[in-house]
């Protein structure tokens, strides 16, 4: 399952019989509430011994116990955005968008200000009128891939996936 801005889901039953694999383990997988997980159970026995009934059960439970070990990492989605400013245009940005982002932007001062931003998805319109709106539209955002910016720290920190992006 990928939670970012095009949610998707997906599973397979590899070759059991349809809707005895892939399904109860999506099933059990959104039950838990995760995103961008991936969940594999294989199974070494049972084939025909245990029928559509004990094939589902199988799968359910090789879910459950896979599920119930793992280390929960929460990270928002948030959608990553390239842009240039002016040194003047760059004061009204920070003063009048900070709210909005994820973290510190992560910023290249030349003869301009070349920024990278995460802004949370549910926040992106606003991000976006409130960008053009800041900088009288001279700003030209590029968007770039989803990245994932760890909530526990709520100051700004600076977002590293997005510094290899200059």
């Amino acid at each position: 399952m990928y939670g970012g801005s095009e949610r998707r889901e997906r599973s397979s039953d590899n070759g059991e019989p349809s809707g005895t694999a892939g399904k109860p383990i999506l099933s059990v997988l959104k039950g838990t509430g995760l995103t961008d997980t991936m969940v594999v159970v294989i199974r070494y026995f049972g084939g025909t011994l245990l029928g559509t009934g004990g094939l589902v059960h199988a799968y359910t439970e090789g879910a459950k116990v896979a599920l119930e070990g793992i280390q929960r990492v929460t990270r928002r989605a948030c959608c990553a955005y390239m842009f240039h400013l002016d040194y003047a245009d760059y004061s009204a940005f920070e003063s009048r968008l900070s709210d909005l982002m994820a973290a510190r932007p992560v910023c290249e001062y030349t003869e301009r200000v070349d920024v990278k931003v995460a802004v949370p998805i549910d926040r992106r319109d606003e991000f976006l009128r409130r960008l053009s709106d800041a900088t009288s539209r001279r700003a030209r955002p590029i968007e770039l891939p989803d990245v994932y910016v760890r909530p526990s720290n709520p100051s700004y920190t600076a977002i590293q996936s997005l510094g290899a992006c200059f």
